[in-house]
């Protein structure tokens, strides 16, 4: 998820980025940096680390985090623009739980359009994890509104380990009936064929051989056999609107439907 002009005030508050206290002075500190820097300035420190709020060894809360990526010029400066856009991976290398063998955290980019950028995440499981950080697209100030204005990088920018301290019990979850705006989840590799409360309820193989499922916070999914999913469907028309990651959707929803083995090739539709 990629979301840009968030709006900061004076104190350096963001309403989309779960920032830290420290964090939000540290955001209120850099934009009275650029504005005596109109386009960049140089690090303070010597290495020149462009995270902030993301040490190795760092410790999170379970819950709703944060941190900052600066965004750097050719030269090591911290810019005072927006228009990059990064792509963070953040993965469980221990879960301390035994329903669990692994986890992958879902991200959201903020761009502050100031050279600072808002990485959001939120994680239950207590555990050590490790989040690779990438640019991805490299831009202009207007990339933030014409994300054509970006040139593909791809530039690997390191790697943190980090830790999310937990003594709390994942606590049972209702069945989701809705979608609701801001239902944010993680994708969860089972240690077992069988998926329960808080995660989801069915047999997890159904939809993924390797046992991964995505499990919401906040309440989870039934996986419906075959014969129940087509008494949902039945003498019902089905819209699938989107791109192509829509048309593995709904080919997935057909194979599963119509019983079609892992590996046998589906025609769908094309445009």
């Amino acid at each position: 998820v990629s979301i840009v002009g968030a709006a900061i005030d004076d104190s350096g508050e963001s309403g989309l980025c779960h920032l830290t206290p420290k964090l939000k002075t540290y955001v209120a500190a850099h934009r009275t940096t650029c504005h005596a820097n109109t386009t960049a300035f140089a690090a303070q420190t010597p290495s020149r680390s462009p995270f902030v709020g993301l040490d190795d060894g760092e410790h999170f809360n379970a819950g709703a985090n944060a941190f900052l990526i600066h965004a750097l010029d050719e030269a090591g400066r911290f810019l005072c623009h927006g228009g990059n856009y990064y792509e963070v991976r953040m993965e469980s290398t221990t879960v301390r739980t035994s329903a669990v063998a692994s986890v992958v955290l879902t991200t959201a980019h903020v761009d502050l359009e100031n050279g600072l950028h808002c990485i959001n995440f939120h994680v239950a499981e207590p555990g050590q994890y490790r989040a690779d950080v990438l640019l991805a697209w490299e831009g202009k100030p207007e990339a933030t509104v014409v994300p054509v204005h970006r040139k593909l990088v791809n530039r690997n920018l390191g790697s943190r380990s980090f830790f999310v301290d937990s003594t709390a019990a994942a606590s049972p979850t209702s069945l989701c009936t809705q979608w609701r705006p801001g239902h944010v989840g993680r994708w969860v590799r089972l240690s077992k064929g069988t998926c329960e409360n808080p995660f989801c309820e069915g047999n997890a193989k159904m939809v993924s051989k390797e046992g991964w499922v995505y499990a919401p916070y906040g309440c989870h999914y039934r996986l419906y056999e075959r014969n129940e999913a087509w008494q949902c469907v039945s003498g019902k028309h089905l819209l699938f609107t989107g791109d192509s990651t829509m048309q593995e959707d709904y080919l997935e929803f057909i194979k599963h439907l119509l019983g079609i083995k892992e590996g046998d090739k589906v025609n769908g539709p094309t445009w």
